[in-house]
C-alpha cells in the first residue's frame, strides 16, 4: 500500500474540464532540500511543481478528485495517491508493524534469511534505486549487508514527502561505502529522472517493496515495469520487487482490517488530505466508512468508501462554476486495490515487462515472495503479452519485424558468444554436422523460401543453396540410413569463410526487412502464401536455435551468453530429496487435437484476422476420446533419476546430459557449464525416449500417449498453483520443479508413447514436404509443450507437436509418468 502511478491521475483528469489547484505551500518549505553529512535530497520534479515540500501540488490530481467522484451511482473513484500525504505515511508505517499486516515482516524475514543470495546479484559500483522507499525499515537490512561486504553502492530513496524522506534517511546513520540520496517525486517524476541520469556502465538494480505492485491492475502493473524497463534500464540491470500471494482468504481480509483501526484511520485521512488539497470542507469523513473486501476469485483486495447517508460534496475553485456532487446512503467509492499473485502470474507479470526471473525468495511462513528479474539481451513474449502481440499484428500469423529482431539477437548471441569462431568445426553429436554448417543453414534455408515463393533469385553466393539447404538426421541404428539432406564439404578448409557467411546472412535479413517494409507500405501484398513463408522460416530458425544449444551443451568448449548473468550453483542445492510426484487423476473425455490450416489452400484466401499458420501434421483439428487416467503433477528429476540409476547398478549409464567430473562428480551440463547435480537434483531430467520407458516400467508406470498429456494440460491450466513456464529463456537452463505446484509447461520437452505417424486428415505440406513424413518410420516418437529454449510461439500453440528418435539421448527433453 504505498503511492501509486500519477499517470493514472492523468489520464482520469484529461476526461474531465480543466479545474485549477489552490493550494498554499507548506510553512517556509525550503528552496533546495537540506544536504547532511550522511545524506543529500534532490528535487526531480518539474519546475512549475517543486514550490512546497511534498509532490502534491499537481493540478493535475485535483482534476482527477472531481472527475473521479463526479461519476454514476457506485462508480465513484478517489485516485489511491490521497493516501500518502504526510499523516498517511506515518500512519502507513504503523500498519507495518502490526502483526495481522504479515506483508512487510515476511520481506524482513526474507531480508534478514536469504541477503546473501539476493545480494550476490548487486556488482560493486551499482546505483540502487527504491520507487516509494517509505520508512526503509527493509531497505535498512539492504544496505547494511551491502555495507558489510564492502560494496561501492549509491542508495537513491525515490518518495513523496520531503519530511518523511528527511526523516527516514537520518534515520539509517552513515555508511563507508554506501551514499545516500533522496529522490523527492513522483513515480513520473523518478521515471524521467533516472531515463537520462545514468550512463550504460552504470549497473542498476531497481527497487519496488512493500507489494506496492498490487496497487495497480495487473496488465497496468506490466506497462508500469514495462516503461521502467525499457526508459530506464539496460542489458544486466535487476528490478527487484516484492509481491504478496494468493493466501487464505480470512489472513488477507484481516491484513486489511484489523482490530487496532489503524488501517481504517490511514484510509479514512485520505478524505482529511483531499480537503487539505482544496483547501476547504470538501468532503466529510464523518459521512462516510471504510469497507474492506478481499475476492478471493480475482486474487484481489479493494477499498471503498461507503457513504452511511445522502450528502452533496461542492467544490468551489477559485475562477469557475461550483462543481456539485450528490453521494447516495451505501454509495460505494473505490479508493484503492491490492492484487495477489500466484506464481504464474508473478511469472507472467515479469514476462509482460519484457523482464526475466532470476531468482525468487519466500519467507519462513510460505506467504509471500521477492523477486529478482533482470534486462536480458532480448525478450520473447508469451502468454498474455503473447496473445496481445497476436491480436494487434498487422498480418495475423505472421512474425513482426520486432518478433524478427528478437530472434535475431537471440541468434547471434548465441552463435557469437556461447559459440565462438575456435569451435566452428567441432562436432559434439556425431549425428550432426559440423557447427559451421548452421551458420550458414538459416540465412540459406530464409533464401530459398523466399525466392521460390516470390519467383527471384537467390541471394549471392548462389552455391550456397547447394551446401545449406537441408540438414541430417540419420537413423541412430543404421546411420547411412538419412533423410534426404545437402552434401557438404568433408574438410575443414573446404568451406565458406565464416565472415563470408555472416555477410551472406545480413543480406539474406535486409531481404526480408525490405520485403516486409514493402507489405506493410502497401508495396508488395502480403498474401497468405507469403505470409505461410515469413511464419514457417521463422519457426525454422527458433528451432535450429535450440538444436544449436543442446549441441552447444555437449561442447566441453562451450562459453557463457554474454549480458546474461550465470546461476550460482551453490545457492541452488536443495537440502532434501523430493517425495514422488503426487498422481493427479484425469477424467475421461474428448480432447481437440490439432487445428485447421489447410496449406493447398492459401491461393484462394487471404488473411484474416485470427488466422494461425501450423506445420502439417498440426492439420487438421479432430476430436480424440481419452479414457481415465492418472498422471504425476510433474516431470522425473535428476534426483529421482540418480536414485534410479544407483539402486538398478546402473550408474555407469548416466543421461548424456550429465557428466562425470575428474574428481568422480555428476554434473549437469548448462550453457554456463557444469553444473554440480546436488544443485539440479530437482530440475526435470533430460533422458532419451527409451531411458524414460525404461525408468516407467521400473515404476509398474508408462509414459502418457499424446493425447493424454494434452487433456491432463487442459483440465488442470486454469488451477491457482501452477508452475510459471520455463520457456522461451525465462532462464537458460530447466529450473527446480516441487510437490507443491503442477508442472504443465516448459523446462523440457516431454517423452510420450505415442509413435510418430501420419492420421486421418494429413496432408503433406506443399512448401516443405520432408518436415514431417520423412520420419514416418516407427522409430520417432511425439514430444510435446517446450524446453527453457523453446520460443512461446510454439510451446504455448496448443496444436504444436515435436518428435524425436526414441533413442536420441541429447535433446532437452524429459518425461513423467502415467498409469
Amino acid at each position: 500500500m504505498l503511492d501509486t502511478i500519477t499517470s493514472q491521475v492523468e489520464q482520469t483528469a484529461g476526461k474531465s474540464h480543466s479545474l485549477p489547484v489552490k493550494r498554499q505551500a507548506s510553512p517556509s518549505p525550503p528552496a533546495t532540500p537540506p544536504a547532511t553529512e550522511s545524506y543529500h535530497i534532490i528535487d526531480i520534479r518539474p519546475a512549475e511543481n517543486n514550490q512546497t515540500s511534498d509532490a502534491f501540488c499537481d493540478s493535475n490530481l485535483v482534476e482527477s478528485i472531481i472527475s473521479g467522484l463526479d461519476q454514476p451511482y457506485n462508480n465513484k473513484t478517489i485516485p489511491t495517491l490521497v493516501l500518502y500525504n504526510n499523516r498517511g505515511l506515518q500512519l502507513f508505517d504503523q500498519i507495518t508493524y502490526l502483526p495481522e499486516y504479515y506483508l512487510t515482516n515476511a520481506e524482513i524475514d526474507i531480508l534478514q534469511n536469504k541477503s546473501h543470495e539476493i545480494l550476490a546479484n548487486i556488482p560493486d559500483g551499482s546505483a540502487v534505486i527504491e520507487l516509494g522507499a517509505g520508512a526503509l525499515r527493509k531497505t535498512s537490512l539492504i544496505l547494511k549487508a551491502l555495507e558489510q561486504k564492502r560494496r561501492n553502492i549509491t542508495y537513491y530513496a525515490l518518495d513523496l514527502d520531503l519530511q518523511e524522506l528527511e526523516r527516514s534517511l537520518s534515520s539509517l546513520g552513515s555508511f563507508d561505502n554506501v551514499k545516500l540520496v533522496g529522490l523527492l517525486g513522483t513515480y513520473d517524476d523518478g521515471v524521467e529522472w533516472l531515463s537520462t541520469k545514468f550512463d550504460k556502465t552504470t549497473p542498476k538494480t531497481i527497487m519496488w517493496l512493500g507489494s506496492s505492485v498490487g496497487n495497480l491492475d495487473r496488465e497496468e502493473a506490466g506497462q508500469f515495469i514495462g516503461r521502467i524497463q525499457d526508459q530506464c534500464m539496460t542489458e544486466g540491470d535487476n528490478f527487484f520487487i516484492g509481491i504478496d500471494q494468493r493466501n487464505d482468504p480470512q489472513k488477507i481480509s484481516l491484513a486489511y482490517n484489523e482490530p487496532a483501526g489503524i488501517t481504517r484511520e490511514f484510509i479514512m485521512n485520505g478524505l482529511d488530505h483531499i480537503n487539505e488539497m482544496l483547501e476547504q470542507p470538501f468532503i466529510d469523513r464523518n459521512n462516510f466508512e471504510y469497507i474492506s473486501d478481499y475476492r478471493q476469485d480475482e486474487g484481489r483486495h479493494v477499498a471503498h468508501y461507503k457513504a452511511i447517508r445522502d450528502c452533496v460534496l461542492k467544490y468551489r475553485p477559485t475562477n469557475g462554476a461550483v462543481t456539485q456532487i450528490t453521494v447516495v446512503k451505501d454509495e460505494m467509492i473505490y479508493v484503492e486495490t491490492s492484487y495477489k499473485y500466484s506464481p504464474s502470474e508473478m511469472d507472467t507479470l515479469m514476462g509482460s515487462a519484457g523482464l526475466s526471473s532470476i531468482g525468487r525468495w519466500t519467507d519462513s511462513e510460505k506467504q509471500y515472495n521477492m523477486l529478482m528479474a533482470e534486462k536480458r539481451p532480448f525478450h520473447f513474449a508469451r502468454g498474455l503479452e503473447l496473445k496481445r502481440e497476436q491480436d494487434k499484428a498487422e498480418f495475423p500469423g505472421v512474425p513482426s519485424v520486432q518478433a524478427w529482431n528478437e530472434l535475431w539477437k537471440s541468434w547471434d548471441l548465441v552463435t557469437q558468444t556461447v559459440l565462438t569462431r575456435d569451435m566452428m568445426f567441432e562436432r559434439p553429436i556425431a549425428l550432426r554436422h559440423f557447427f559451421i554448417f548452421y551458420i550458414g543453414h538459416i540465412p540459406a534455408f530464409l533464401d530459398i523460401q523466399l525466392s521460390r515463393t516470390l519467383k527471384e533469385a537467390y541471394t549471392e553466393p548462389t552455391e550456397y543453396v547447394d551446401i545449406f539447404e537441408r540438414g541430417i538426421d540419420p537413423d541412430m541404428e543404421d546411420p547411412s540410413i538419412c533423410n534426404p539432406h545437402s552434401e557438404v564439404p568433408v574438410n575443414p578448409e573446404d568451406w565458406p569463410k565464416v565472415d563470408e557467411i555472416i555477410e551472406y546472412s545480413h543480406r539474406v535479413r535486409q531481404r526480408l526487412q525490405s520485403l516486409m517494409q514493402d507489405c506493410a507500405t502497401g508495396k508488395r501484398h502480403m498474401t497468405k502464401r507469403l505470409g505461410r513463408i515469413l511464419w514457417l522460416t521463422h519457426e525454422h530458425e527458433a528451432m535450429h536455435l535450440e538444436t544449436l544449444l543442446y549441441m552447444l551443451v555437449q561442447s566441453p568448449n562451450i562459453h557463457s551468453p554474454n549480458g546474461v548473468k550465470a546461476t550460482a550453483w551453490d545457492q541452488q542445492s536443495s537440502a532434501t530429496t523430493l517425495s514422488n510426484a503426487p498422481l493427479h487423476t484425469v477424467h475421461a473425455g474428448s480432447v481437440t487435437i490439432g487445428h485447421d490450416d489447410i496449406e493447398r489452400l492459401d491461393e484462394q484466401q487471404d488473411l484474416t484476422p485470427g488466422n494461425e499458420y501450423g506445420w502439417d501434421n498440426e492439420n487438421p483439428k479432430r476430436q480424440v476420446a481419452v479414457d481415465s487416467f492418472q498422471i504425476q503433477s510433474r516431470p522425473v528429476t535428476n534426483g529421482e533419476y540418480y536414485t534410479y540409476l544407483k539402486e538398478s547398478d546402473q550408474l555407469d549409464k548416466i543421461p548424456c546430459s550429465w557428466l562425470r567430473s575428474e574428481d568422480g562428480q555428476l554434473m549437469v551440463k548448462t550453457v554456463f557449464g557444469p553444473c554440480p547435480l546436488a544443485a539440479a537434483a530437482d530440475w526435470p531430467a533430460s533422458v532419451s525416449g527409451h531411458q524414460a520407458e525404461a525408468y516407467a516400467a521400473s515404476k509398474g508406470m508408462r509414459l502418457p500417449t499424446e493425447h493424454e498429456l494434452i487433456h491432463f494440460r487442459e483440465q488442470y491450466q486454469q488451477h491457482q498453483d501452477v508452475k510459471a513456464p520455463n520457456i522461451g529463456f525465462s532462464h537458460w537452463h530447466p529450473t527446480s520443479v516441487d510437490n507443491n505446484t503442477t508442472h504443465l509447461l516448459g523446462d523440457v520437452w516431454e517423452w510420450t508413447s505415442t509413435v510418430w505417424d501420419t492420421h486421418d486428415g494429413f496432408e503433406t505440406s506443399i512448401v516443405y514436404p520432408g518436415y514431417s513424413a520423412d520420419f514416418f518410420d516407427g522409430k520417432h516418437n511425439v514430444v510435446l509443450g517446450g524446453s527453457w529454449a523453446t520460443l512461446p510461439i510454439m510451446a504455448e500453440r496448443r496444436s504444436f507437436r515435436n518428435w524425436y528418435q526414441r533413442a536420441y539421448p541429447y535433446v532437452f527433453a524429459g518425461f513423467r509418468c502415467a498409469v
